[in-house]
């Protein structure tokens, strides 16, 4: 449905809803540091999520049939 949640582990509470994907996510890749989460969609879009705040950070349209995989390299670049 386009939602992400977020949940923190050692509480098994939800920590965020990160809204803004139109179609399904498909995929989904922490940053090292674990303060940035990408996500991919088959709407066509790759977002980051900045996990201090839980705002978006950057959005922009990866490929326009839809986006299935995500990946961060150990450097901070993404694939």
């Amino acid at each position: 449905n386009g939602g992400l949640f977020v949940w923190e582990a050692n509480t098994a509470r939800e920590f965020y809803t990160l809204n803004g994907h139109q179609k399904m996510i498909a995929g989904v890749s922490w940053r090292a540091d674990s303060n940035v989460l990408a996500s991919a969609s088959e709407d066509g879009t790759v977002r980051l999520w900045d996990m201090q705040s839980g705002n978006q950070l950057k959005n922009w349209a990866a490929h326009g049939g839809g986006t299935l995989h995500v990946a961060f390299a150990p450097d901070g670049r993404l694939a």
